[in-house]
């Protein structure tokens, strides 16, 4: 009996040692850039945009500002299409997935492992379809409204800001799927397939409604997808996302190493550490007052 519990024990040591080992940062291929957007791999210069031939390929951690009438359209190592359409910005802050394998690529359309994408989103329009995600992988948006989390879903949102009133006006819409809307109050919203949220006013005082989709949600997702119909092809080409991603260290891996957020919850808020580098070391400075004036003596 106790060398059945020893072989058991061991089993699932190595398959923990094995599964942390395979986390690499993900991979994002450009597809189309229109004039008036900068992109750029974080901590990177930005991309020229006499770009002449796609896809680009970069590295999963990227900043993009779009101008009005601007747009990006991305696809993603685990299977996600993104397109986003200015006047705004986003960033991916974090894109952590398991090495996907060859064979189980070519045999099926849906990601084969799993993934955890952050996103910080600003202001803009930006669409998401991910739909052929591992359902426990998960994908969080930040916005400065509030924080959104979903894993297999076909969505968007539009954020606008005016800054002499300091109001808000944004709108989320879900097309497939299930997402989990939570506010700077802390307040949560579940949205289904069909339903939009739309809200205005301050930060951390919008009002907030949940109606049915609008005519117009469905023809902006209805261009969203022809325009991913005409990029699958390239898109579903793994040997092209493979040189992008980087093996994990594995305490970096252990901070995501957890189990995907349940749809139908909301965990806390997750506090995510950057390291700095050190600071240069400060020279001590002494400053000398000079004696007083032979005017300045008789004065005082």
């Amino acid at each position: 009996m106790k060398q059945l519990k020893f072989i058991i024990l061991l089993l699932i040591f190595v398959h923990v040692s094995r599964g942390s080992s395979d986390w690499v940062q993900g991979g994002v291929l450009i597809h189309e850039l229109s004039g008036g957007v900068n992109i750029s791999e974080l901590g990177e210069a930005e991309l020229k945009q006499e770009i002449s031939e796609f896809p680009v390929g970069i590295h999963g951690r990227l900043s993009c500002r779009a101008d009005s009438g601007a747009h990006a359209v991305l696809s993603a190592s685990n299977r996600m299409f993104l397109q986003f359409r200015g006047p705004g910005e986003f960033g991916v802050e974090r894109f952590e997935q398991t090495e996907p394998e060859q064979d189980a690529w070519l045999s099926s359309e849906e990601e084969n492992g799993l993934s955890r994408l952050l996103i910080s989103f600003r202001s803009g329009h930006m669409l998401i379809d991910a739909r052929s995600l591992n359902g426990d992988s998960r994908v969080t948006v930040e916005t400065p409204l509030g924080r959104i989390t979903s894993s297999r879903a076909l969505w968007q949102m539009r954020i606008a800001f005016d800054q002499r009133s300091e109001i808000f006006d944004f709108e989320i819409a879900c097309s497939s799927g299930r997402l989990n809307f939570t506010d700077k109050r802390d307040l949560k919203y579940a949205l289904r397939a069909g339903q939009r949220l739309s809200g205005a006013g301050g930060w951390m005082t919008p009002g907030i409604d949940i109606v049915e989709t609008t005519e117009k949600d469905r023809e902006a997702i209805g261009d969203f997808l022809s325009i991913c119909d005409g990029f699958q092809a390239v898109a579903s080409r793994l040997n092209l996302y493979l040189p992008l991603m980087k093996q994990l260290p594995d305490l970096q891996t252990e901070q995501w190493d957890m189990p995907a957020a349940d749809p139908g919850r909301e965990d806390t808020t997750p506090v995510i550490i950057e390291y700095a580098p050190r600071p240069e070391s400060l020279t001590p400075f002494r400053g000398e007052i000079r004696a007083p004036s032979a005017r300045q003596v008789g004065v005082f």
